[in-house]
């Protein structure tokens, strides 16, 4: 059975999983405008919007401080496209998902980063709120395992997540049942 993308094993259901905040966009968003805003206020600036500069007498016209305006004014703009396109891909790939057996969860557009951790491996679960997460109302999910610890003291973040602590509630309960479970048999 698939959920998401995410391949189930036989007698796996969903739990819960992370419900992503679109207002986590509005960061990219912000700086998007702010580059937008530079970028035309230095073309501006350069005379860009002017007409062209007559040529002298010898047939050249000094265009030099506009073509710098037009290139810095373009590279600014550039930057902030990239910035919100960066915000937004990032958005679009993140996924988290808690089953009755395990955590699996992927991230990343170019460079994924993906985890499949069984309830019994859990160390913790730990929420974590940005600057820009507490105006916007979104946090970040961190699992660690023994796996992740070895990799990397952070262990796996997963961000943009509208629902995090109800999701670090939902694994808690799980690796409850989970260990009754291994006690009964």
């Amino acid at each position: 059975m698939e959920y998401e993308g995410i391949t189930l094993n036989d007698g796996e259901e969903v739990v819960c999983k992370i419900v992503k905040n679109p207002l986590a966009a509005l960061g990219g968003v912000i700086w998007f405008v702010f580059f937008l805003i530079i970028g035309i206020v230095v073309y501006a600036s350069t005379g860009a919007f002017a007409p062209p500069a007559e040529p002298n007498e010898y047939g050249y016209a000094n265009n030099g401080l506009r073509t710098v305006g037009l290139t810095y004014g373009s590279l600014l703009i550039f930057i902030g496209v990239i910035i919100l396109v960066c915000v937004l891909l990032s958005l679009a790939h993140v996924k988290l998902i808690l089953t009755n057996k395990r955590v699996i969860g992927t991230r990343g557009v170019f460079a994924r980063d993906n985890i499949d951790i069984p309830l019994s491996k859990i160390d913790a679960v730990s929420v974590k709120r940005s600057f820009f997460g507490s105006i916007f109302g979104y946090q970040s999910v961190q699992v660690f395992s023994p796996s992740t610890a070895t990799i990397s003291r952070k262990g796996s973040m997963f961000g943009y997540a509208k629902n995090a602590t109800e999701f670090k509630n939902a694994v808690v309960q799980e690796i409850d049942k989970f260990e009754k479970r291994e006690q009964a048999v």
